[in-house]
């Protein structure tokens, strides 16, 4: 990600942010992603960044991790369509990605398997990577 790109993309989470004031938790999560992308190591200690990624899996703070792992991996970033790679970056289990959507795990994997995902679901899908 070159300079441009990483203020461009700041800009656009700064102006959800405020745009969506119930989804802040996301986006100073993806603030702080796309940063640690940007500068690398130079952002934050290791021990943070563990933390930050443990976040997508902790219920009370899943919003600010799951905002984490779509800017550290804004660069990169699988479509909502990918729903095993979308699990995968964000370190889910089946039954995590099938909470999150509201179905069960046996659909998540009917997904991964190339099944169509249901309109409502694509809508949670598309909520992680697009802002």
């Amino acid at each position: 990600m070159n300079e441009k790109e990483f203020q461009a993309a700041m800009r656009r989470a700064k102006m959800w942010k405020k745009l969506q004031p119930e989804q802040a938790d996301y986006f100073v999560g993806l603030q702080r992603g796309l940063r640690r992308l940007y500068h690398g190591e130079k952002f934050g200690t290791d021990d943070e960044h563990t933390k930050w990624l443990a976040l997508a899996t902790d219920p009370t703070r899943r919003m600010m991790g799951i905002g984490y792992r779509v800017g550290l991996n804004h660069d990169r970033l699988p479509g909502p369509e990918d729903v095993q790679g979308l699990r995968r970056m964000l370190g889910w289990s089946v039954s995590e990605m099938a909470d999150w959507c509201g179905v069960s795990p046996r659909t998540v994997e009917g997904w991964e398997q190339g099944r169509p995902v249901a309109p409502a679901a694509a809508g949670r899908l598309k909520q992680i990577v697009e802002f």
